[in-house]
């Protein structure tokens, strides 16, 4: 089986991705030792966040991170448009080292596919690596309904990247009621990336079929 250096995930739902996206996302996962996943700054077709990252409550449950408001809003603990190290990212889209998807021991085929996409980056999480939002690779969503914002539960005071002072996640009362600098590196020459579209749910799937390069 040829070596594969990264997973990257597209959802059939993304409409538009801005130039260079794949380099900035694998770049992290493959020249980074630290980050484990990586994932861009989601948006809806209005042009409104639908997602900068997810925190983590004590089930599992991803709630997103700006959902709603405009990239450019700016409160008190930034904005959309800031790096952020997060907990998990959805399925949007996404770039996983082949090391940490391997490590972890890929996804828990008996969780519905948009449960078990956190339940990857938090046992990522657990061996010591993070993942990262990158606001220079956005990917526009088409139009429809979005998946609904869990309510708020006070287990995701304990996610590391939720901050005490937020009240709720969207994103946390603050950045509906107020109005970085980071260098990703590219793909070395040769690195082979896998593209999964979720669409297509890899239950059932061989190992080697999951990690076979494009």
């Amino acid at each position: 089986m040829a070596a594969t250096d990264a997973l990257v995930f597209v959802s059939g739902r993304v409409d538009s991705l801005t130039e260079g996206w794949l380099e900035e996302m694998v770049g992290w996962v493959t020249c980074h030792p630290g980050v484990g996943f990586s994932s861009g700054l989601i948006l809806d077709a209005a042009g409104n966040v639908v997602e900068a990252g997810l925190v983590l409550d004590r089930e599992g449950h991803g709630s997103p991170l700006f959902r709603g408001i405009p990239p450019h809003q700016w409160g008190w603990f930034g904005g959309p448009l800031w790096y952020r190290n997060t907990s998990a990212v959805s399925p949007w889209l996404a770039a996983i080292s082949a090391e940490s998807y391997l490590s972890a021991g890929g996804f828990d085929e008996h969780l519905p596919w948009q449960r078990s996409f956190p339940a990857l980056c938090r046992a990522i999480g657990s061996s010591g690596k993070r993942g990262l939002v990158d606001p220079h690779a956005r990917a526009t969503l088409t139009a429809g309904e979005l998946p609904a914002v869990p309510a708020f539960d006070e287990s995701l005071k304990h996610d590391l990247y939720f901050h005490p002072a937020f009240s709720s996640v969207v994103p946390l009362e603050l950045g509906k009621n107020s109005q970085a600098s980071a260098t990703s590196g590219a793909p070395h020459a040769g690195e082979q990336v896998l593209i999964v579209n979720p669409l297509f749910p890899l239950h059932g799937w061989a190992l080697q079929d999951v990690l076979r390069p494009v």
